[in-house]
């Protein structure tokens, strides 16, 4: 069912059940309908017991209904539909319009409609508009509606930014003054509200860098993530355009032009391999509840941020020896304490030990080996396509103006090569495995063990480099490989 035909079902049957008590739909509700957004969840303030209220409309709904703010007497109904997940939120309007609006975040969320208008042909008509909202709206302008905002809730904190950057609006001057002097205050929100805040930032098309350059302005960004200001200018070798906080921030709005083809030159664009079956796997396949494009940007800003730690200078040139695999240490603390999800972080952390192989894995003008590829592949697990396209925006970021044309075509020809030699390999026919672990076993005669993984392995690097093509070959190697580890062991 279309959403908007969803809304109209539940606000007909919310309007001939509820005729003697007085409804508004409001909040971000309301300012999306204005904008002509799809609204994503329903806003309710009611002249009754809210509870009550929730629990009467989830049993006409049949869904179920929870309290989710006690301090401010709100609740949740979560009704399900087919396709779709709605939120109806739903509060008491106490003592009138104008005092509700002051208890919300901002004066474009201070917008009511009546229940029974909302669908009206002239519903704007029907607007109460106690804070100037409608007007802040049209002015692209986003404005607290008191002082006190940020110390009631501070993920208003963050939201400022995401609405900010998410419906093109400026945020005001006193507001900016506001969120500066309330920043830390976001060190006090639960972790998991941070979380989905900053997901929602990540989750965007675009926008994404501009949103996270704008959290640093505003004193926020270090404050949810204050290892990153380590790397704030902090040198790195001459091939490098920015510092190391810089070049991570950059290396996300690299990341974004890449995969939706924007805002870079088209040279560069043209020489990256791109097919429609990427842009859904990026945008499309979920990983605990949000999209790998999102997941890859976290990933972005995160890759380098053991470069602080891991810098020495010799003779006279920067190093940062093992960036990667201390980054994806730091980054596991980093998002546990920030409660990703257990896929989430072991992505993340995959991508980041691996970000700097594609580079890495064969000599300047030379392609890399079918078993260093397949090796790579093996090791970053389901995140090796992740890893590759973030190792070109890494590229791009690192570079920045300096990037010149021909330097390019030859890294991305590299970089091109992985992925289609990576992906032939999963999916051709001829890479199948020769032999299982039951029949070597039977062949050999062993047992399980840790030696059946290693040699299995070892054959099919084999057959990935072509030097192996036959079972009866796979067996003579596995006795080969068996023999090997059995010396070792005797040393």
């Amino acid at each position: 069912m279309p959403k908007d035909i969803l809304y109209k079902h539940i606000t007909d049957l919310i309007t001939t059940k509820y005729k003697d008590i007085t409804i508004y739909a409001c909040g971000g509700f309301v300012r999306d309908l204005i904008l002509g957004n799809e609204p994503k969840d329903l806003d309710l303030v009611v002249t009754s017991n809210p509870e009550v209220f929730a629990r009467e409309l989830s049993n006409i709904l049949e869904s179920n209904y929870f309290v989710l703010d006690e301090t401010r007497n709100i609740f949740r109904i979560t009704y399900r539909t087919s396709d779709d997940i709605l939120n109806i939120d739903i509060s008491e309007l106490v003592v009138s319009i104008e005092n509700d609006a002051l208890t919300r975040d901002f004066t474009i969320n201070s917008l009511y409609i009546p229940i029974d208008k909302l669908f009206a042909v002239d519903s704007i008509q029907h607007i109460l508009d106690p804070l100037e909202g409608f007007s802040h709206l049209n002015q692209r302008k986003l404005i607290v509606v008191s002082e006190t905002v940020f110390n009631d809730d501070s993920i208003r904190l963050l939201r400022a930014v995401r609405l900010s950057e998410f419906l093109d609006l400026e945020i005001d001057n006193q507001t900016k003054k506001q969120i500066r002097d309330d920043a830390k205050l976001i060190q006090n929100c639960a972790p998991e509200r941070i979380h989905d805040e900053l997901m929602t930032i990540m989750s965007f098309d675009s926008g994404t860098m501009n949103a996270i350059k704008q959290l640093n302005n505003l004193d926020l960004l270090f404050n949810l993530i204050p290892e990153l200001k380590l790397g704030v200018n902090e040198d790195q070798p001459k091939e490098h355009y920015w510092d190391i906080f810089e070049h991570n921030v950059q290396t996300v709005g690299y990341f974004e032009n890449i995969i939706h083809s924007n805002n870079i030159d088209t040279w560069i664009l043209d020489e990256i391999y791109w097919n429609p079956q990427l842009k859904d796997y990026f945008m499309n396949d979920n990983i605990s509840g949000y999209s790998r494009y999102s997941m890859v940007k976290v990933a972005c800003l995160l890759h380098d941020i053991a470069k602080p730690h891991t810098k020495t200078i010799d003779n006279e040139r920067i190093r940062f020896k093992g960036h990667h695999r201390e980054g994806a240490i730091i980054s596991e603390k980093i998002l546990k304490n920030l409660r990703f999800s257990k896929k989430h972080i072991r992505g993340i952390s995959t991508i980041i030990d691996h970000h700097l192989r594609p580079g890495q894995m064969s000599h300047e003008g030379q392609l890399p080996s079918d078993k260093a590829i397949y090796r790579f592949f093996r090791s970053s697990e389901d995140f090796a396509i992740d890893t590759i396209y973030l190792n070109l925006a890494d590229y791009l970021a690192a570079r920045g103006p300096l990037l010149e044309k021909q330097e390019w075509i030859d890294y991305v020809t590299k970089v091109n090569h992985i992925y289609l030699q990576g992906t032939k390999q999963q999916d051709d026919p001829k890479y199948e495995r020769l032999i299982n672990g039951r029949q070597l076993m039977q062949e050999l005669g062993l047992s399980t063990g840790p030696i059946i993984g290693t040699i299995l392995e070892e054959i099919q690097e084999e057959v990935i480099s072509g030097k192996i093509t036959k079972y009866v070959d796979a067996i003579q190697y596995a006795k080969v490989i068996l023999n090997r580890e059995q010396i070792d062991k005797e040393k």
